[in-house]
């Protein structure tokens, strides 16, 4: 994959195109490079898509989109987060995932889950196979939707 290419361009050739996303938007500075803190808009079933490209390890459909070298790396903890608020939770941080253990009864399943300003959510729990999506608008409530 060339280093040098324009953020949105790879984005759509080695993501969105391979995981079959339909419209989405990229968000872009004003020098016209990608803006990757917030903006990416996708529609819930291709959240979904990248959830499940994780659970499989890289794998969509047969074909190796990323490594699953990569998918570990990005999952693995490199930085955790104090609670900071009385709807937050301490937590643990990878390459763009946040780590969470779900408490269930006396069972704790590991997630990492990625998601944006409002309610967006993509979550991942391997132990039950299982990818789910929140799609939401409450956009700078995070007491409405963080806990």
């Amino acid at each position: 994959m060339p280093s040098n290419s324009w953020l949105p361009e790879l984005f759509d050739r080695y993501l969105a195109r391979p995981l079959q996303f339909g419209t989405y938007h990229m968000n872009l500075m004003p020098t016209g490079e990608a803006y990757m803190g917030g903006g990416l808009y996708l529609r819930p079933r291709d959240d979904l898509k990248l959830g499940q490209l994780y659970l499989s390890g890289g794998i969509w459909h047969a074909t190796r989109i990323v490594s699953e070298d990569w998918v570990q790396q990005s999952t693995t903890e490199y930085s955790t987060f104090d609670q900071q608020t009385n709807y937050d939770a301490p937590h643990e941080y990878g390459f763009g995932w946040h780590i969470n253990r779900l408490h269930v009864g006396d069972r704790v399943f590991r997630a990492y889950s990625a998601g944006g300003n409002g309610g967006q959510l993509v979550m991942v729990i391997p132990h039950l196979d299982l990818v789910l999506t929140i799609n939401g608008g409450s956009y700078g409530e995070f007491a409405k939707w963080y806990r």
